[in-house]
């Protein structure tokens, strides 16, 4: 395991993005969201559509050896997200006091 997670199962980037260990000694970066599709049934072997919407956990993962390159891949996440050149800005705020905090939490490792 990850020293960064001995005492820490998983770290909070920000409301969708998270860091943990991948149970060996790499990291994870999970990506999670709730989103909403059109309830489908089976019926005779036949996927159909109910015309109904249901909520769902929508998850994403990307595995690294390092930190440096799973915080890397964040901001390059982050960023794609923003429709905007104002938005993109304050976001590059917002990342790089997220980043400052991690390094001042986690500096012994």
């Amino acid at each position: 395991m990850n020293n960064l997670f001995k005492k820490e199962k998983m770290i909070k980037l920000d409301n969708n993005f998270t860091l943990s260990s991948d149970g060996y000694h790499g990291i994870c970066l999970t990506f999670t969201e709730k989103r909403e599709r059109e309830k489908t049934v089976k019926i005779e072997g036949k996927t159909k559509k109910t015309g109904e919407v249901e909520e769902y956990d929508f998850e994403d993962k990307w595995y690294f050896t390092t930190i440096s390159p799973a915080l890397e891949r964040y901001m390059e996440l982050k960023q794609v997200i923003i429709p905007s050149m104002v938005e993109i800005l304050e976001v590059q705020k917002e990342i790089l006091e997220i980043l400052s905090d991690f390094r001042e939490k986690y500096k012994n490792w």
